[in-house]
């Protein structure tokens, strides 16, 4: 069974396009973030035609399959156009990246073949031993998981404080000793008795709803199916931030156990049926972020994960939440915009063709309003009522109104 290590896989493609652009002669020969983003997607939904390949029959990393996709795919995960697209496969086969493009027709999927010293696939795996290890690999998890929690709802022994936090918050940063006396590791400590004042934080952040499904005790009723999807969703919420947000920093294990916990907490209090749609939200909102730090990557920079992840940080990643709804509104506006001009385009160009392939003017006109009503806007009516009514027509509407 092959598959591909994504951390492994992007970390060589970084080093890769590193390489290529320090030889490059011109800077226009150089890989831009378009072009290395449009590789990384390559290189996932590869990974994911390698899983259903697997399914049915045998490869082996000497002879691996094509992968089958076209620009207008490609454009809606990279989020650019498909000339765009276009354009980046050209560069990343001049770059050695794409070792063979196979085209079929501009109506059909092309074909890409993608060099092996980047997707460094691992070894044939048979069927179930691969399962032994997912199960194996997904039980450490939810032990890791439930060894955090017990570690965040107990008081510390140590005898080392924090003199430089005097304020009484839930959560405080400590030195704790990691066994031989150095006393180098830090570690989130909750006092016990105030799990309800960081379950009302939760709430006040606007990250918790109330979940269906608990028992009259108040506990949550144990499901294994959720269990996984739970685990899931953390994982891949956890390697988008740090393949975005800490691809240069170095994490210890300790670090990212941490951070899965603070993730776990984000998801934990939602219906099984929310998980999805809760991480299309969390996961926008991390790309964002990155986007945020590209413009200027000197000297902006994203905190510690048990910082950024803590909610109870209005700084961090809750803070984002205003962020993304700041984005969704104005893409809102955006669209609405564009639908208003497209209206008032559309009903100017069928008034100039011949009266055989004309709409029926009232018909269009009617369409037009019930479709620009939806918005609930008057100002978005008026204009569009502005642009393609004569003056004495919509003096008389204005008048009206």
């Amino acid at each position: 069974m092959i598959v591909i290590h994504y951390p492994t896989a992007f970390k060589a493609l970084d080093s890769f396009i590193d390489q290529y652009n320090e030889k490059a002669e011109k800077n226009t020969q150089r890989l831009r973030t378009g072009a290395v983003l449009t590789a990384k997607e390559i290189i996932r939904i590869y990974g994911i035609s390698l899983l259903k390949v697997n399914s049915f029959q045998e490869i082996n990393p000497d002879n691996l399959p094509t992968l089958q996709t076209n620009n207008q795919q490609l454009a809606g995960f990279v989020k650019c156009s498909p000339r765009s697209i276009q354009r980046h496969i050209q560069k990343l086969q001049a770059a050695g990246i794409i070792t063979k493009k196979i085209f079929h027709g501009s109506n059909a999927n092309y074909e890409l073949l993608i060099t092996p010293k980047i997707l460094l696939v691992k070894e044939r795996l048979c069927v179930n031993k691969a399962k032994k290890q997912l199960e194996e690999t997904l039980e450490k998890a939810r032990q890791n998981e439930q060894l955090a929690g017990e570690l965040i709802l107990q008081t510390s022994n140590c005898p080392h404080t924090y003199t430089g936090n005097t304020s009484k918050k839930n959560n405080i940063i400590i030195p704790v000793d990691n066994g031989n006396g150095t006393g180098d590791t830090g570690e989130i400590v909750e006092a016990i008795g105030q799990k309800k004042d960081f379950k009302k934080n939760l709430e006040e952040a606007g990250e918790i709803v109330p979940r269906a499904g608990r028992s009259t005790g108040g506990e949550a009723v144990t499901d294994t199916a959720r269990g996984n999807s739970l685990n899931m969703h953390v994982s891949l919420l956890w390697l988008m931030a740090r393949n975005l947000l800490y691809k240069n920093t170095d994490l210890t294990e300790r670090q990212i156990s941490i951070a899965k916990q603070l993730i776990h907490k984000l998801y934990e209090p939602l219906p099984t049926e929310h998980f999805s749609k809760a991480h299309q939200q969390y996961v926008a909102r991390i790309s964002l972020v990155e986007k945020y730090i590209r413009k200027d990557p000197t000297r902006r920079f994203v905190t510690l994960p048990y910082l950024y992840f803590d909610v109870t940080n209005p700084k961090g990643f809750v803070g984002t939440k205003k962020w993304y709804q700041d984005d969704m509104k104005h893409k809102a506006e955006v669209q609405r915009e564009l639908t208003v001009n497209r209206l008032i385009r559309s009903y100017i160009t069928n008034e100039k063709k011949e009266a055989c392939k004309r709409k029926p003017k009232l018909q269009l006109f009617r369409q037009c309003e019930n479709t620009i009503g939806k918005f609930n806007d008057p100002a978005l009516l008026n204009r569009f009522h502005a642009a393609v009514l004569d003056h004495e027509t919509y003096s008389q509407i204005t008048y009206i109104n």
